[in-house]
């Protein structure tokens, strides 16, 4: 029973699904007034967020299965991750180049390219120790929160405290998983979170200059 939960926690807060959560969390973070605005425009930005940074990957680490080129899909081998890192960091490359040609907020492009950085990193340590890239997610989605309150002056508290609960939830699946150790799970939070946190900040200081 807590196998499967802890294996559901981890496919609901997979990496890949990070960048599309926080374009999620972007428009639900806008405020109340926004909400009903321009939807089709939100349902394409999402749509497309998912597509380029999830679906396009997932196939790929399929056929990589098939070919045998990974040993199974959770990359449990940190040997085996290198090549799909690379391939992830092209498609969030390709993801930000269509979020600016959408006119996504410049901080938020700031986000998902430090979101790049962060992979890189993980990329170059998982050559010699294997950082939580889960955990990373869960991360930058609190990172992402913070910069959105600090942003727009508003009280994002409830839903900080329910990504750091998930986050918590995650790190244990991970470890009951025995994919990762408590170390581990915690190089990947914060690498996470403080990636997207500085280039949030960063990136809304340029904005606000432009």
């Amino acid at each position: 029973m807590m196998k499967t939960a802890a294996k559901i926690i981890s496919y609901l807060f997979h990496p890949l699904m990070t960048g599309t959560y926080c374009i999620m969390l972007m428009f639900l973070t806008l405020g109340p007034n926004s909400i009903g605005r321009m939807i089709e425009y939100k349902i394409a930005v999402t749509l497309s967020m998912f597509v380029t940074t999830f679906v396009v990957p997932a196939i790929t680490f399929f056929i990589m299965k098939k070919k045998r080129m990974i040993t199974d899909l959770e990359m449990s081998d940190r040997k085996e991750r290198t090549l799909p890192y690379i391939y992830t960091l092209l498609c969030y490359a390709i993801a930000i180049y269509t979020m600016h040609s959408m006119l996504v907020p410049y901080y938020v492009l700031c986000m998902l390219g430090a979101g790049v950085i962060a992979m890189a990193v993980m990329c170059l340590v998982n050559h010699f120790w294997k950082i939580s890239a889960h955990c990373c997610g869960m991360g930058a989605l609190t990172g992402f929160l913070f910069v959105q309150q600090l942003s727009y002056a508003a009280d994002y508290s409830l839903p900080i405290c329910i990504i750091i609960l998930l986050s918590g939830a995650v790190a244990s699946a991970r470890v009951y998983l025995k994919a990762h150790t408590l170390m581990q799970t915690l190089a990947g939070y914060l690498t996470g979170f403080s990636f997207i946190f500085i280039s949030g900040i960063i990136g809304f200081l340029i904005f606000l200059n432009l």
